[in-house]
């Protein structure tokens, strides 16, 4: 063969088994159980990446996660023979780089006024084993609003909910917050973070991915996303609880 062929089917050839070696370390990579809706919060552990080290990072967010929201319940419970306390966790993204849990908890009878399906969602960056920092997720400008404009993102939630001239109001007050995680088959979910007396408003939207790649940062993780990846996991937002 001559010398300009295989300089042409080489690199080509390398391509293919780093291609192969990516999806193998992907597919190792699970995140168990992917859904919980047991009498204690019970969130899942994570194994198959490399390095260990990471792996052992991101295990211990987990742990301390579920420590947080046991010693909410245990709390909760304690308040008398009515209180009631309930919470769901799924695993909706997981990637080589991303694990997205949508977290909800339901309690009565142990604060000032109950909560229902109240969404407290976690992202965890796998390879540095610490919770997504949204304002570093996305490009700069995304989250803000700009003089005379609200935020793209606002523009985008709004375009993808329905909300009353009430709830218009309230989504729309300057500086507002949201809540967000990943979903594998419905996009970027995000959701105002308002206080108890207007939370009615705070409808869930189902962004697509597609609808926000250009404002991550990261190419990888854009490229994962948009991929849709053969290891996505059942995707529910749901929203009640079962």
């Amino acid at each position: 063969m001559k010398a300009a062929g295989l300089q042409r089917i080489f690199p080509a050839m390398i391509a293919v088994v780093l291609c192969c070696l990516s999806l193998s370390a992907f597919s190792q990579v699970k995140a168990l159980p992917m859904q919980t809706h047991l009498a204690e919060p019970t969130y899942p552990r994570v194994s198959g990446l490399s390095p260990k080290a990471a792996e052992d990072r991101v295990n211990a967010l987990l742990v301390e996660r579920e420590k947080q929201d046991r010693s909410s319940r245990k709390e909760c419970l304690k308040s008398g023979p009515h209180a009631s306390y309930d919470e769901s966790i799924r695993t909706t993204y997981l990637s080589s780089r991303l694990l997205s849990l949508d977290v909800r908890a339901s309690w009565d009878g142990c604060s000032a006024y109950p909560n229902d399906n109240l969404p407290n969602p976690l992202t965890v960056d796998l390879n540095q084993g610490k919770e997504i920092d949204w304002p570093l997720f996305f490009r700069p400008g995304f989250l803000q609003a700009r003089e005379g404009q609200s935020s793209p993102l606002l523009r985008l939630y709004l375009r993808h909910v329905k909300l009353d001239g009430e709830c218009l109001d309230v989504v729309k007050e300057p500086g507002m917050n949201f809540l967000f995680w990943l979903d594998s088959k419905k996009g970027l979910i995000a959701v105002p973070s308002l206080p108890h007396v207007v939370q009615a408003c705070a409808e869930e939207a189902e962004i697509p991915f597609a609808e926000i790649k250009d404002a991550i940062r990261d190419p990888q993780i854009r490229a994962d996303l948009l991929a849709a990846s053969s290891q996505a996991v059942p995707a529910t937002t749901g929203k009640t609880l079962p």
